[in-house]
């Protein structure tokens, strides 16, 4: 039995959901970086397909703060972006 197109997308979409990958930051608490909070706390900068991909999301976090003129923006930015983690979306410690 064939499956039509939309079930094969809900079908690969929700093997996205159990294999993907999120870019996740500390969350900002007056406009200071809470490295204390629990990883479920942090913020999803981004979803991805593979490691790989998530790494490359990344990189260009960081190069997007990298040409901010905002020098106090690009510090804050920049210290989120290197604390910002890839972390599989099965990944227990994401769970409450």
């Amino acid at each position: 039995m064939r499956q039509s197109k939309k079930a094969r997308k809900l079908s690969r979409a929700a093997v996205l959901a159990l294999s993907g990958w999120y870019l996740i930051a500390p969350p900002l608490k007056a406009n200071e970086i809470n490295l204390k909070a629990p990883i479920w706390e942090w913020d999803t900068l981004g979803s991805f397909e593979s490691a790989r991909a998530c790494s490359d999301g990344r990189e260009r976090q960081r190069q997007l703060y990298l040409s901010r003129p905002d020098l106090r923006a690009l510090k804050v930015g920049m210290d989120r972006t290197i604390a910002s983690i890839c972390i599989a979306a099965d990944d227990p410690r994401l769970a409450k």
